[in-house]
């Protein structure tokens, strides 16, 4: 999770996970978490990044996770314009992708808070990593009404 770990140290993790259970294991571990429910659209999401070259995308998902863990703390604390933060999942204790709501305990979420006390949080519940396309209305809807607040602050 993020601020558990050195850059380096999440890199490492995600090429050791890989190289247990090669790419296509790893991608489709990863992204089966991310939705509740197969669909069509989960099953082309996956298997375009089972198309991914395993090289190139093991060093992707490497340095993905290098940036949550070694820069992400950083990079939000300089922020200074409204945020809005969306969260669909949440890891529990053991890891694993859960769908959140209010009682779920988010270190994602305490992390921002710290680092960005001024974000505007919302929870989308009953959804999987990718809110945008299994509740495209919510988020349509949380970023319509952020940037009309947003847009009476310049005025």
């Amino acid at each position: 999770m993020i601020g558990e770990r050195s850059a380096d140290a999440a890199c490492q993790h995600i090429y050791s996970l890989v190289e247990k259970s090669g790419f296509n294991q790893f991608v489709e571990n990863r992204f089966n978490e991310m939705f509740l429910s197969e669909s069509p659209l989960s099953k082309a999401i996956l298997a375009r990044a089972k198309n991914i070259d395993p090289v190139g995308g093991t060093a992707l998902f490497a340095s993905m996770a290098g940036w949550d863990a070694g820069l992400m703390a950083t990079r939000l604390g300089r922020f200074t314009k409204p945020m809005l933060i969306i969260q669909s999942m949440y890891f529990d204790a053991l890891g694993k992708r859960r769908p959140i709501d209010e009682t779920s305990e988010s270190s994602w979420l305490r992390f921002v808070s710290s680092v960005a006390p001024a974000a505007r949080i919302e929870l989308v519940k009953e959804s999987g990593h990718f809110p945008h396309i299994e509740q495209p209305e919510k988020i349509a809807y949380l970023l319509r009404d952020f940037v009309s607040e947003i847009s009476t602050l310049r005025s």
